[in-house]
């Protein structure tokens, strides 16, 4: 049941997740916890955030933030930030525990609803960059008044944070349960039946609509690249332009196979390869922009990597062998003459 129906409307809540009709010890917990799966959650949550944190540090600069696309980038990095830290680092501890819903409710309920909300948050604005990327690529004039323009950033956001609100208040949590390792609308999964009782239509059908729509962008985006250079040498800017389409194609690839998979494991709850492969899938897409920024994008990149020389001290030392050259230069130079 829905956030609105546990404020408005407790007894029906309580109804469907109630914790009284059977013992969560039934399933004995070396049949729930999974220690390794914990332990590598809680490893992979810390290396995301080892790599994402620099990366927004470097994107709330004046000089990035004050575009657009980086805008919606930092927006789209604090909840990749939030959603590694509730997935990896919160629940590697769950997976270790054997947790389920009935002997952890408060916490894995609230686990659900913001992580929903952040899936829909998240997912959507991705949507709105890959459509920045399109405009940028088309008509850069139009792009920079519809996103660049005064408070224009601000209300493209609102967008999905409205959206984010209004579905998590209206549709079911997917509650964290760790003997999938994975979260399920049902909370009384392996205890009782589903009976159709526990799904989640919003988020199934939204989950289609993102699927179709990040696809529908990124051919736009790919016959727009093409009709753009097409028989043309990719000169520097251009060069920019193909780097910005693989970004968007990772980024759009790995959110299609995240929502993908998340459709699929609701209906195959069982099938252990396939949720436990959604899950990390999942952890990989929310941390995917800190390895692309790193990797891909040069400006972040070389800033990153600046600020570690400063903090370690070689930046001094390279700007002291820097001016030493200099000098060492201009020496000659009044020796030759």
């Amino acid at each position: 049941m829905s956030l609105k129906t546990l404020l408005l409307n407790p007894s029906e809540f309580q109804m469907y997740y109630n914790c009284s009709t059977y013992d969560v010890d039934s399933i004995p917990k070396e049949q729930r916890r999974h220690i390794w799966q914990g332990i590598s959650f809680i490893c992979l949550g810390i290396f995301l955030e080892t790599c994402y944190l620099p990366c927004l540090y470097v994107i709330c600069r004046r000089s990035m933030v004050s575009q657009a696309c980086y805008r919606l980038m930092l927006y789209m990095g604090v909840i990749n930030v939030s959603v590694i830290f509730l997935t990896c680092i919160m629940g590697g501890p769950v997976l270790i525990e054997g947790a389920v819903f009935c002997n952890r409710p408060i916490l894995t309920y609230t686990a659900g609803i913001i992580g929903l909300g952040m899936w829909y948050a998240e997912s959507l604005t991705t949507l709105i960059l890959a459509v920045n990327r399109c405009m940028m690529l088309y008509k850069p004039n139009l792009a920079d008044r519809l996103f660049n323009s005064r408070h224009s950033t601000t209300l493209w956001l609102a967008l999905p944070t409205s959206i984010s609100l209004i579905f998590s208040w209206n549709s079911p949590p997917l509650i964290f349960n760790s003997m999938s390792a994975s979260s399920f609308a049902n909370p009384h999964l392996h205890y009782l039946p589903d009976n159709q009782y526990y799904h989640s239509p919003i988020h199934k059908y939204y989950n289609y609509f993102i699927v179709c729509a990040l696809i529908s962008t990124y051919i736009v985006f790919g016959l727009l690249f093409h009709w753009k250079f097409h028989g043309s040498a990719l000169q520097r800017s251009s060069r920019r332009d193909f780097g910005t389409f693989v970004q968007v194609l990772i980024t759009c690839t790995l959110a299609c196979i995240t929502a993908i998979g998340y459709i699929i494991q609701q209906t195959f709850p069982d099938f252990k390869p396939l949720v436990m492969s959604s899950t990390y899938g999942y952890v990989f897409y929310q941390g995917s922009p800190s390895i692309i920024y790193l990797c891909m994008n040069k400006s972040i990149r070389q800033a990153v990597l600046g600020r570690y020389n400063r903090v370690n001290g070689k930046s001094s030392f390279f700007n002291k062998t820097a001016r030493q050259s200099i000098v060492n230069t201009i020496s000659n130079r009044e020796t030759l003459k």
